[in-house]
């Protein structure tokens, strides 16, 4: 800021008693602060625990209409969502001694690994509907070749099929603890197994077949 005195406004003794003030650039300072430093702290990077992520699909519906909850629903996410190395699980929540009628074959078991848990043999049955004509044929359960499929705690019944009335198996297939009667088909009236097989603590009764053994037969 610049000032210049106006002599026309000298008062008495020559002192000044008025300023005339020229525009100018203002120069503004301001007091320097003292800036606190902090402590620098150090990031540490902590390994967790490795965890695996688990695809478990429940049926919770007897219906056979494919909506959500039934089992046509939950094999077709387990033959979709697939992580490798990771099992997809279908498991149950019905009241005991429920059964699902089928109206029509179930999709194909075509991932490379998939559970189906049920309930018990004597909790749960997974029928061809017997009301249905018997020009009607399909198997209840059918396993691709490269799928690989552990089924337990069912009973599996009333099939009927040219092969397999109960399971058709072209890949890998482990059976434990279930019953599968009442199937019916020329070959492998409870079973036909073109892949591999393996059943335990099972029961396989009253299945009928035109070929060898009504209840389980190898091809190959």
């Amino acid at each position: 800021m610049q000032c210049s005195t106006d002599t026309s406004r000298r008062g008495p003794q020559g002192i000044l008693s008025g300023f005339r003030v020229n525009p100018g650039p203002v120069a503004v300072s301001f007091p320097r602060t003292t800036r606190r430093s902090h402590p620098r702290r150090r990031l540490l990077l902590e390994r967790l625990e490795d965890r695996t992520l688990l695809s478990t699909y429940t049926v919770n519906s007897t219906l056979d209409d494919g909506s959500s909850g039934t089992l046509r629903w939950a094999i077709t996410q387990a033959n979709t969502v697939v992580t490798p190395g990771v099992p997809n699980t279908i498991d149950f929540n019905l009241p005991s001694s429920s059964t699902i009628k089928l109206e029509t074959a179930l999709p194909n078991l075509s991932a490379t690994n998939i559970v189906i848990q049920g309930p018990g043999a004597s909790s749960l049955t997974v029928e061809r509907d017997p009301a249905l004509p018997g020009t009607t044929e399909f198997s209840i359960f059918t396993v691709n070749n490269g799928a690989t499929v552990s089924i337990s705690g069912l009973t599996i019944a009333d099939g009927l099929a040219t092969d397999g009335g109960g399971i058709d198996n072209f890949g890998t297939v482990t059976v434990t603890n279930s019953t599968l009667s009442d199937n019916a088909a020329p070959y492998g009236g409870g079973i036909d197994n073109a892949g591999t097989l393996t059943v335990t603590d099972s029961t396989l009764s009253a299945n009928s077949a035109a070929s060898l053994d009504s209840h389980a037969e190898k091809k190959g």
